[in-house]
Order: C-alpha cells, then structure tokens, then sequence
C-alpha cells in the first residue's frame, strides 16, 4: 500500500488514524494496491512458528497480569522497596530481571511499569531513575531464556528453517546471565 504521503498527518495528528485507513483502504479499492504483493505473501509471516510463540506469550504476560500473579509479586517490592532509593533499585532490577526472563521482557515493563512509578512517587524521587533501570533489567533478564525476548524466538524460527538445530529454553542463559552480572 502507498501509505506514504499519509506518514505527516500522523506525526502532526491533524488526521485521525481512523480516517487514515479509510483513505488507505479508498486508495486500495481503486487499484491502488500494487500487484507485485499477494495477499498469501503478506500473510505467509503468521505462519511462521516464532511469530505464533510471540503472540502466545504476549497471551500468557497478559493472563498473569490479570490473574493477579504479577501483581503480588509488585506489593512485595512496594513494601520492601520503601525503605530505601538503593534497596528498591536493586529489588527492582532483581525481581524484573528474573520475571522477564520467563514472559515476553516488554510485557514484564508493562506491568510493572506503574508499581515503580508508584514506587517512585513514594520515594520522592524522580522516575527516571527507576524506570531506566527497570528497561534495562527486563533486557538482560530476557535474554536468559529463549522465551524472554521475541528477538530470540525470532532468530531459533530462523535456525530452524535453515536446517539448523533449534535452540533449548536454557541454551542462551551462560551468556544472559553473564550479561546480566555485569
């Protein structure tokens, strides 16, 4: 799709998104769809096994968060964090790290993206100084597991289609937990 005219109007928000793809899709049905893309070409990356995993990991963040499971986990760092700034930054980079190894690392920062704003309010302290640290400790936590990131769910469907050996769940951790040592 020749989107491309259309990419001003949503960075200066004068034209609703809504009434951007009703444009697009006017543009599309009157042949302004090119024919060297197929739909079955532009739907062929869903099949695709790490894209799939992605999604259900997404599902699987979204049903702890709901379930509460998370949250328990985020009171606990609330009561313990209040002591001290340097208490609650090493508790969060702690106990982040740790979650974001095992659900997607930009899922585990959504969720506990307003326990430490919160945390930080408590503090007086400006939340930068732990959301920073908070992002950080969500990368290298991810990048422990196979699961952590969709960046290495990505590159074992990669492997796999090549022919090469897919990766365990642990394979990475050496180097992640080297990573996030230092």
């Amino acid at each position: 799709l020749d989107i491309g005219p259309l990419a001003p109007t949503f960075l200066q928000q004068a034209l609703h998104p809504r009434d951007a793809c009703e444009l697009v899709e006017f543009h599309a049905s009157w042949g302004g769809v090119p024919r060297y893309w197929e739909v079955a070409e532009g739907l062929s990356g869903l099949s695709n096994e790490a894209t799939v995993t992605v999604a259900a990991m997404l599902v699987l963040s979204a049903g702890l968060a709901k379930t509460g499971a998370v949250n328990f986990i985020g009171v606990g760092l609330n009561r313990i964090g209040r002591r001290s700034f340097w208490l609650a930054l090493a508790m969060i980079m702690v106990v982040v790290g740790a979650v974001s190894a095992f659900i997607n690392n930009t899922a585990a920062v959504a969720i506990f993206m307003p326990i430490v704003l919160g945390l930080a309010r408590e503090l007086k302290a400006s939340p930068s100084k732990l959301l920073m640290p908070l992002s950080f400790a969500s990368m290298f936590g991810g990048v422990c597991t196979l699961i952590g990131t969709s960046t290495n769910l990505l590159v074992d469907g990669v492997a796999r289609s090549r022919g090469l050996e897919p990766f365990t769940i642990f394979e990475i951790a050496p180097l992640g937990i080297v990573q996030v040592a230092l």
